[in-house]
């Protein structure tokens, strides 16, 4: 427990300093932007075994907040339960410009068995969902979603793929995106 704790505060040390430092790029990125880029991460940590690909099997939310220093995004990953018990997460810090400072993954409790997308990832599934808000012009129903993302959540759909659902700070309605087992966007719609 003790050296988890030393290895977050190094982490977090890190992050601190290196979120302080001057940015070689002077653009910041909206919080679609930065969460999606977390999702690289992710796959960098699963590709580089440093994070189980399973984990992601039972992945049921993701938040993003905006941290207190600097401008720094937090964007936490967590598991699905069984008994509402404190879930698994891994979260990732990532300075003004969305690139990755530091992670940390907290051991929690999952699901039994993980939901069922029909041999998709769902990691997957919802970086595509979070890419089609990221990435969106001009789009009046997803601009809100833009820079106030706060919250989405992943759930598997009959016909294969997933619907994912997100908020953002300061907007009444929920954005539905529904995704294919192949990633592909099959419907946007907002509800107020």
């Amino acid at each position: 427990m003790k050296s988890q704790m030393k290895k977050f505060l190094s982490l977090a040390t890190l992050a601190l300093v290196a979120v302080l430092s001057p940015s070689s790029s002077s653009a910041a990125v909206s919080r679609a932007e930065a969460s999606e880029l977390q999702f690289h991460a992710a796959f960098k940590l699963i590709n580089n075994k440093k994070v189980s690909a399973a984990f992601f099997d039972h992945v049921a939310t993701a938040t993003v907040t905006r941290s207190q220093v600097a401008g720094a995004w937090i964007v936490t990953f967590s598991q699905e339960t069984d008994d509402g018990a404190a879930p698994s997460t891994l979260t990732f810090v990532a300075n003004a410009d969305g690139k990755t400072l530091s992670y940390n993954e907290v051991t929690g409790t999952s699901a039994s068995a993980p939901r069922n997308y029909n041999g998709a990832s769902p990691l997957e599934l919802l970086e595509k969902a979070f890419e089609a808000i990221a990435d969106s012009t001009g789009d009046a129903r997803i601009t809100p979603y833009q820079d106030g993302l706060s919250f989405a959540s992943i759930a598997p759909r009959a016909e294969g793929g997933a619907v994912t659902t997100f908020q953002a700070e300061g907007h009444p309605g929920t954005l539905t995106i529904v995704v294919d087992a192949d990633g592909n966007v099959v419907s946007i719609a907002e509800a107020l």
